[in-house]
């Protein structure tokens, strides 16, 4: 039999730019399903600087949708004040917010001397080292988190953590540390409590191991991949490649990604469900090690978002993002005649994203309810004129979708961009 050793315990803290998934203000968090499963196995910790986003964000989106109700021209027909609208505060949205532990968690504060910290968040803007961005002082807030999780940890020496964030610099940061692993999602931290041990055969009492794999024979499966000649073959390697996944270096995982990369015969069917399925992981594993040119083309193979910053600080984008934001934005355009005068163009993310899932629930039965001109209304606060016919479903979910699984930074980034472009639309003016 064997003896049960008492495991460290495990912490895990979150970025905003995974808990901010959640456009509630009954609940706090995003991913919900996976924080909960998380916070069952682990300690949840959740550092000061990303709660006071959230609620920030949070606050946001509640006033942009207070002003959207406010003008509702309903509310003079049934009595109702917009004057008694107006007066409804964020503050017991908040208090709840706050309150609500339905996913247990901690808050991870900076304590200690507030010089201290501050000298330190000094230094590294300074040295313009991680987590602030290459060539910019930005990066307060993700240097905040940095200490929150340093200085929360500094009295655990035997425990295990992990930080959920999509941020590269922060990435860098924890590099060099044993003590705390960077992940970008809840499901790779499910994933190693997931991994079964070796069982006790109790029929026999001996234990029964799988026979480990030689390096030799994992590197001729490799090459087999990497050299394959047909679309028939690469599925075949990679069916034979996926029993010996959890074996493969950081060198034989890197000189797949390059071959998926440079032969058609595994790029052109990079998408299939199953070669994606064993592709994603290995370049999660190296995608660290990967200079830009790399990293640019492999995301876009995988038809998967560019988390990466150029050297001015500003969000990249894979070709599939950019050919969804240009698929809506010009279809957009294309069904507004004009706008009024006095119109602003929303472009709050969160605001947005509501906006666009409740269209889509509107037409889930008939399509032909959500027009394109219940879509301009969404971001023209004054009206516009635009077309009576209904909006294409599958460009406005592609577009929420972008938008609401984008890092904030990122999604705000995409509203910019497309409050600049609907600016150029032709103006009403009454005069």
């Amino acid at each position: 039999m064997s003896r049960k050793t008492e495991k460290a315990p495990v912490y895990v803290f979150v970025d905003t730019n995974y808990a901010d998934r959640n456009n509630s203000f009954t609940h706090l968090f995003g991913n919900r399903k996976d924080l909960a499963e998380l916070a069952k196995l682990t300690t949840l910790v959740i550092p000061k600087v990303v709660i006071d986003e959230l609620i920030n964000h949070k606050e946001k989106t509640y006033q942009s949708e207070k002003s959207r109700f406010i003008k509702n021209p309903f509310f003079s027909h049934i009595g109702v004040s917009g004057t008694d609208i107006e007066a409804l505060g964020f503050e017991a949205i908040k208090e709840q917010l706050l309150k609500d532990q339905s996913i247990p968690y901690e808050v991870a504060h900076l304590g200690g001397s507030k010089e201290e910290a501050f000298n330190k968040i000094y230094s590294l803007a300074i040295q313009n080292i991680p987590p602030f961005d290459k060539g910019t002082d930005k990066g307060f807030k993700d240097a905040c988190i940095a200490l929150c999780v340093e200085q929360y940890l500094a009295d655990k020496p035997d425990c295990e953590s992990f930080l959920i964030t999509k941020d590269s610099r922060l990435s860098e940061y924890f590099s060099p540390s044993k003590k705390t692993k960077v992940v970008d999602s809840a499901k790779a931290i499910l994933a190693t409590f997931n991994k079964k041990e070796p069982e006790t055969r109790s029929d026999t009492g001996t234990n029964r191991e799988k026979t480990a794999i030689p390096d030799c024979a994992i590197s001729s499966k490799v090459n087999r991949l990497c050299n394959s000649r047909s679309f028939e073959e690469t599925h075949l390697a990679i069916r034979d490649l996926a029993e010996c996944s959890s074996g493969l270096s950081q060198k034989m995982a890197k000189k797949i990604i390059i071959s998926t990369i440079e032969n058609n015969q595994i790029s052109w069917v990079a998408n299939d469900q199953d070669i994606k399925d064993f592709i994603l992981p290995l370049f999660r594993k190296v995608e660290k090690t990967l200079d830009n040119q790399t990293y640019s083309q492999i995301v876009d193979l995988l038809r998967i978002s560019n988390e990466r910053k150029d050297k001015y600080g500003r969000c990249q984008y894979s070709k599939q993002e950019r050919a969804i934001y240009e698929r809506f934005t010009d279809a957009l355009i294309s069904h507004v005649e004009d706008r009024h005068y006095l119109s602003t163009v929303n472009s709050e993310p969160t605001s947005i994203v509501s906006g666009l899932e409740k269209l889509l629930s509107d037409s889930s039965l008939d399509p032909k309810v959500s027009t394109w001109q219940d879509l301009a209304n969404l971001f023209f606060d004054r009206g516009s004129h635009a077309s009576k016919t209904p909006m294409n479903r599958i460009i406005v979910e592609d577009f929420a979708d972008l938008l609401k699984h984008s890092p904030y930074e990122k999604a705000e980034d995409i509203a910019e961009s497309l409050r600049r472009r609907l600016e150029s639309i032709e103006i009403d003016y009454p005069f």
